[in-house]
């Protein structure tokens, strides 16, 4: 499996921390991963324990670990659905209602899988955990978002 780094910008350092904001990427402006991927405008910024040598505007690479986007990805992408299905087959079978029903309630729960979300994200921002990997210059910074921006 591939490692998979981003590159981030270092925005402050303060008590062995360093809070570093990732760039937003044109191919994520209407993902709802936005804790993990960066959407639009809205930078994720992250604090991370470091004793490298930092200071504000530094470039580095930070490691961020397969399982949590892939976890974050199945809770945005695969929750909804299935919760869904779950209401959908709930009211019509089991409760005996009609069709329009079963449809109305299993839409219905795609809001509530929304405030679900929602609450998990709030949950579970100060569990993320973020390595920076390395510092580097600005040639390599030019040349890995250049990289990024072919292979989209």
């Amino acid at each position: 499996m591939d490692i998979i780094e981003d590159i981030a910008i270092v925005q402050e350092v303060k008590d062995g921390k360093v809070l570093v904001k990732l760039p937003g990427s044109e191919s994520c402006t209407s993902c709802a991963v936005h804790g993990i991927c960066q959407a639009g405008d809205n930078l994720a910024s992250h604090w991370i324990e470091s004793d490298m040598d930092l200071q504000a505007g530094d470039k580095v690479k930070i490691f961020i670990a397969p399982a949590l986007r892939i976890m974050s990805s199945i809770i945005i992408f695969l929750m909804p659905v299935v919760i869904m299905i779950f209401v959908y087959l709930a009211i019509k079978y089991p409760a005996g209602g009609s069709e329009n029903l079963s449809i109305l309630g299993s839409i219905l729960s795609l809001g509530v899988s929304g405030v679900i979300i929602y609450f998990l994200d709030k949950k579970w921002i100060r569990k993320l955990r973020f390595e920076i990997v390395e510092k580097i210059s600005e040639e390599q910074y030019l040349q890995e978002s250049s990289d990024e921006d072919t292979t989209q």
